[in-house]
């Protein structure tokens, strides 16, 4: 797959809610996450699927009530994906 076509696909799985099939279906075993803390604008650096993996639960186990959210279309940047996305929760 193309990186466009990986980031086609990234989009239709997360606009379903399927974010873990498509970590899965996607993601490369050493893949990176990288999410600015809003707190204090540090950057926090996740490397590997299973690192990825182990985000997503805690960050799951947080959440008492979900409300909403979006995913905005994905831009591509050579080998990059640039992602947009955004939740309403307690």
């Amino acid at each position: 797959m193309t990186t466009q076509e990986v980031a086609k696909r990234l989009y239709e799985r997360c606009q379903q809610g399927q974010f873990e099939t498509a970590q899965k279906e996607l993601y490369s075993n050493d893949a990176t996450s990288t999410e600015i803390n809003m707190t204090n604008g540090d950057k926090e650096t996740k490397t590997g699927l299973e690192a990825i993996e182990v985000k997503g639960q805690q960050f799951q186990s947080m959440i008492e009530e979900m409300f909403g959210g979006y995913t905005n279309e994905p831009t591509v940047y050579g080998n990059y994906i640039f992602m947009e996305m955004g939740m309403d929760v307690k």
